[in-house]
């Protein structure tokens, strides 16, 4: 019995010729293309293409913050903020890290996760405690004013579990040698926007 040829033999050679160009073409769109290529599946089957992603315009600001000891005690803190404009003006998102005192007063490192939108010249993030399990949570509403963002957090505050609210400032300016953040920025940091307790009756 006689063998059977392989099918690419009976195949016409312009058929190959034209299915190795085709090949290589998409191999190119892949390599030299600046969109990923997803397949998706949906109800009405499967679609492949190249997919636009998000540009995010990174920059670094320094967060200033009242925040309370376990005795009530007010004092100001700061935090790196490395945060990401996307390109449509809208969405944003953002790391944090900085340090907190735990429940017997000793400062520890912490970091924070944020998503959040911008709205003219309004801030609004929500955060989470990045690392597991979750110590906090809360939200940031900011308004730009002379090139910084001045506000209110309001969140859990670890470890008391109570809920605050602290003035806060995003700006790129440290503050100056031993200055305070009542003398460097007194229309967010006064006794008149110290922190107090949010209590739902």
């Amino acid at each position: 019995m006689a063998e059977e040829e392989p099918s690419m033999s009976k195949m016409p050679p312009w058929i190959i010729g034209v299915s190795v160009i085709a090949v290589v073409i998409i191999a190119l769109l892949l390599f030299f293309s600046q969109k990923p290529f997803k397949c998706i599946k949906s109800n009405e089957g499967f679609s492949c293409g190249f997919v636009s992603e998000q540009n995010w315009a990174k920059e670094k600001y320094i967060g200033y913050f009242y925040d309370w000891d376990e005795k009530k005690n007010t004092y100001c803190s700061s935090e790196t903020v490395d945060l990401e404009f996307s390109e449509d003006e809208v969405s944003l998102r953002a790391r944090t890290s900085g340090n907190v005192k735990d429940r017997d007063g000793r400062l520890i490192d912490r970091s924070w996760i944020h998503r959040g939108y911008k709205h003219g010249n309004n801030l609004a993030i929500a955060y989470v405690t990045e690392a597991k399990p979750t110590t906090g949570n809360g939200v940031y509403y900011l308004i730009q004013t002379n090139g910084d963002y001045a506000g209110f957090w309001i969140g859990v505050d670890w470890p008391s579990g109570k809920t605050i609210r602290c003035p806060y400032l995003l700006t790129k300016t440290e503050k100056r040698g031993s200055e305070t953040c009542e003398e460097r920025w007194p229309y967010v940091f006064s006794s008149a926007t110290a922190c107090t307790e949010v209590v739902f009756q």
